[in-house]
């Protein structure tokens, strides 16, 4: 299932209100604009509702209407969140409304086996879409679920894990959350061990087209280290570069080198579990060069490509902006308490004419949406 319309606003009527609306999606996109422009407020929104569905825990207050394609059929979901209660919660197949709930948790659901609407009040601070999975009496909810849980949101300028040991016992064992974006150790050791010589060839090959020329990659025990009050052993992640003697890891790594291989290792990773349904890299490229960022850029999108996963990214950097075919921008600027969005979908013809000016990417970014 894919993602193809954000519309989403926060305190409508107050001080800190914040509205971006109809920002169509397709299998590839890059979010680009200014600092404060709202890309990452944008992709956070989306990676935290997906998070209140996988955890049935309520991170932010807002109001969402997202809608998606199932494999040719329409779903919309549409929630109004306040002081982490609902106080909307509407579900939609093909423009059929199969939940509507109010103020209070009441409302209707509709029953599959029954072929009815049935009353139904579940806790005020529950989704009912996820409190009320079932997939016998409410199959049509499962892809929602599907959706939120292999959705994959990386914030590139983070640590990702970079100051985070492996913890495991001494059998090897590891508890493993896939969409911990600074879980990128224990991913590559559930990667190695599950998928084997083709999962670490894979991320070998693609660190190599990103620009670091690896030989080997594996994890070695800090068998002096123990996180307080835990009996798990402590390991790191490390890479043998080619040209050199020794292994380098994680700890003494360089920030944008281990932000690339954690990359590398999740994308890696879901692909081999195919599972993935979004994945989402939040200002990608940050502090690499030039030659690299491209690299990964090129790397990411191909993998993208060859998979059903749907890719958003953003940037705000010049050169990562002319690595990516216009075709796949969504521009985004701020004015007041206001996102708006300019793309292909909404804006044909400023894109088309542009294809004649002979400029660059970044041009397009400068001449007509930076003012």
């Amino acid at each position: 299932m894919k993602l193809e319309k954000i519309t989403y606003s926060h305190e409508e009527a107050g001080d800190r209100s914040w509205t971006i609306s109809d920002f169509v999606l397709k299998d590839i996109n890059l979010l680009v604009g200014k600092n404060a422009s709202g890309k990452s407020m944008t992709l956070n929104i989306v990676g935290g509702l997906a998070r209140s569905l996988k955890t049935k825990q309520v991170f932010y207050s807002g109001k969402w209407d997202l809608q998606f394609d199932n494999k040719g059929s329409k779903i919309r979901y549409e929630l109004e969140m306040k002081k982490q209660k609902v106080v909307m919660e509407n579900f939609y197949v093909d423009s059929k409304c199969l939940i509507d709930r109010g103020i209070g948790g009441f409302g209707e659901i509709y029953s599959v086996t029954e072929k009815k609407f049935m009353k139904f009040q579940p806790p005020d601070d529950e989704l009912a879409v996820v409190a009320r999975r079932d997939s016998i009496q409410h199959p049509y909810l499962e892809p929602l679920n599907e959706w939120a849980r292999n959705l994959r949101l990386y914030h590139f300028g983070d640590r990702l894990g970079q100051d985070r040991p492996i913890l495991l016992n001494k059998d090897f064992d590891l508890s493993l959350d896939p969409s911990d974006e600074h879980a990128t150790g224990q991913i590559f050791h559930e990667g190695d061990r599950l998928f084997h010589l083709e999962f670490k060839k894979n991320v070998i090959e693609n660190m190599r087209d990103v620009g670091y020329a690896l030989d080997d990659i594996l994890i070695e025990s800090l068998s002096a280290i123990r996180t307080q009050n835990d009996p798990r052993d402590s390991y790191v992640l490390c890479v043998k570069e080619s040209g050199l003697k020794g292994f380098t890891d994680q700890i003494i790594m360089s920030s944008g080198m281990f932000r690339a291989l954690s990359i590398v290792i999740h994308l890696n990773y879901s692909l081999l579990s195919g599972k993935p349904s979004c994945l989402i890299i939040d200002d990608i490229g940050e502090g690499l060069d030039f030659e690299r960022s491209c690299n990964l850029i090129e790397v990411v999108m191909n993998k993208a490509k060859a998979s059903s996963v749907q890719l958003i990214m953003s940037t705000n950097d010049r050169f990562v902006m002319n690595k990516v075919p216009l075709e796949y921008w969504s521009v985004i600027r701020r004015k007041a308490h206001t996102s708006e969005i300019i793309n292909k979908e909404n804006s044909p013809e400023l894109f088309e004419d542009f294809k004649f000016t002979g400029l660059n990417n970044f041009d397009f970014f400068a001449r007509y949406l930076e003012d």
